[in-house]
């Protein structure tokens, strides 16, 4: 039903590394990422409702650069099982419904309901559930899995380690660490995306 979905992840696995898709959706995935952890750490769900935001520190940042580099490659292998997993789910909801749009309605309410199940506010969780829907939906349908993946992967380190801007915070190297990784890896996204071409085209640059 959707053999776009797996283009740039065929192309990934094959080593085409320079590819511009390659580079596209690897960039769509960290945004969509950065965007939904923006939204956690800021309650952006209690937000909207009115309510006053609820930050929640981790503690996460005080493991070792061992355990961090286990628990960041466990997040990409995760990661990947479920971009294959949810992408299959989606499948099945084509399959039984015969319409793309109610199929991806339904991944989006199943989003919601493991939201709901975290527990807490209910309302809240529903809201929580329907950002987070909103935003992996939009990813795989329009990037497909290797996007959905990088979504997931960002997500996942993004939300898991407390982040500062603050130099003087003990948990600066750690916050500093995954930032400067996700930066300098969606700078080499953005520019392997262009395929060579210059970013604001000769056109503009002659004017």
């Amino acid at each position: 039903h959707w053999p776009h979905a797996l283009i740039s992840w065929n192309r990934l696995l094959a080593g085409r590394f320079r590819d511009p898709l390659l580079g596209r959706d690897l960039m769509a995935g960290m945004l969509a990422g950065i965007t939904l952890a923006v939204a956690t750490h800021l309650d952006l769900a209690s937000a909207l409702l009115g309510r006053a935001p609820t930050v929640v520190g981790r503690l996460d940042s005080a493991r070792t650069a061992w355990e961090a580099a286990y628990v960041f490659l466990l997040g990409a292998a995760m990661s990947s099982l479920l971009s294959v997993g949810i992408l299959f789910v989606l499948g099945v909801f084509q399959a039984l419904v015969r319409s793309p749009w109610l199929a991806r309605l339904l991944l989006f309410l199943a989003f919601v309901t493991v939201g709901l199940a975290g527990g807490g506010d209910p309302l809240a969780s529903s809201v929580q559930g329907a950002i987070l829907g909103a935003i992996a939906v939009s990813v795989l349908v329009r990037f497909g899995m290797l996007a959905f993946a990088t979504f997931l992967l960002t997500f996942r380190a993004l939300n898991n380690v407390s982040l500062t801007l603050d130099w003087s915070a003990w948990y600066a190297g750690p916050s500093f660490a995954v930032l400067g990784f996700f930066a300098a890896l969606l700078i080499a996204a953005f520019h392997t995306s262009l395929g060579g071409k210059q970013m604001f085209g000769r056109s503009l640059l002659d004017e």
